[in-house]
């Protein structure tokens, strides 16, 4: 007796340009792992959280996510992703509701997020270190205009039309253009993670107040006061706390899970373009894209966290991340970026 194929079509003249590989990657780029709320957002709540052990619980917990995500979209490999799913497994009209709210909100966040991140995780951090290393005050004064409400603004309107363009043209441009973010994202990675674990933290504060200096100088070198240890003295007096880890796994990486999942939980997230991957329908693909992309990009988490703790100091970090990112009360010429701390 012939075997009945659900929800798939022998021919259909769709033609699918994305491999697994490349739905891998989109996978770990949507994840972000650089995203800095993961590690600032939690130390400066928590300045005695464990965040590689955060993360790697939230990952072991995402994986199964991406377990469940594997499974159906086999069984449905169809552009829609969520959608399917839900009006498959539930209703139709409960599934278009539940991802018709979520779209809604999902563009109006990412619309305005995306151009944020390549301006403050991009184009600030680029100029900046360009200005610091020539010592050249327009420089430094372009990275600094990148996270003001202008350049951010200005900077998600040109990057909203360049990948408006893209998308018009053909998915095809898409993939094409994602193997340059996906290498130059692998390179950046291990430069970053290089440099934080050649650095000790005795290194780390000199060169820190050296370009702090520079900074507060507009551009000009002078002697360089210890803006390191006085950054947690502002923190303090503007209400941060100060608290020493007393064990391996202290009770607040828990509170470390709900902001890792914000990264961690997009980890189906291919599957909204389900119809163009190559092979959807194999089980070990989808485990490839899912699984093994989650447990890879949770490795890449806990590998920068360590390395940035390790080099900057976790209760400089806490107190840099509670003053600058939390409360805006202490003032930061170099605020605490990952990107940008190297």
């Amino acid at each position: 007796m012939k075997a009945t194929e659900v929800f798939a079509r022998k021919s259909s003249g769709l033609v699918r340009v994305m491999s697994p590989y490349s739905a891998f990657a989109y996978n770990v780029l949507n994840i972000g792992v650089i995203f800095p709320w993961v590690y600032l957002l939690t130390l400066g709540l928590w300045p005695d959280a464990n965040i590689p052990v955060g993360i790697l619980i939230t990952g072991v917990f995402t994986a199964l996510l991406g377990l469940v995500y594997s499974g159906v979209a086999s069984a449905m490999p169809r552009t829609g992703g969520d959608y399917v799913f839900q009006s498959r497994t539930l209703k139709p009209w409960l599934g278009f509701a539940i991802v018709a709210t979520m779209i809604v909100t999902f563009f109006l966040i990412w619309q305005t997020l995306g151009g944020y991140l390549v301006a403050i995780l991009g184009l600030a951090p680029l100029f900046t270190g360009l200005g610091l290393t020539m010592q050249n005050a327009t420089f430094l004064s372009w990275g600094v205009w990148f996270t003001t409400p202008m350049g951010i603004w200005l900077t998600t309107v040109v990057a909203s039309t360049i990948a408006a363009a893209v998308l018009i043209k053909s998915f095809k441009w898409f993939v094409v253009a994602q193997w340059a973010m996906w290498y130059g994202f692998l390179l950046s990675f291990l430069v970053m993670v290089g440099y934080f674990l050649i650095t000790p933290t005795s290194v780390f504060i000199t060169r820190f107040n050296n370009a702090m200096s520079v900074m507060a100088n507009n551009g000009l070198a002078t002697s360089s006061p210890d803006f390191y240890h006085s950054i947690i003295t502002q923190a303090t007096a503007n209400g941060f706390v100060q608290v020493t880890p007393t064990s391996l796994i202290p009770i607040s990486t828990l509170f470390v899970l709900p902001i890792a999942l914000t990264s961690l939980g997009w980890v189906g997230y291919a599957q909204e373009q389900a119809g163009e991957i190559q092979g959807a329908h194999i089980l070990k693909n989808q485990m490839f894209i899912n699984v093994i992309g989650c447990l890879f990009s949770a490795a890449l988490m806990m590998v920068l966290a360590y390395a940035v703790v390790s080099s900057v100091g976790q209760g400089w970090l806490a107190a840099a991340a509670y003053g600058n990112y939390i409360t805006g009360t202490v003032a930061m010429p170099i605020p605490p970026w990952l990107v940008i701390l190297q």
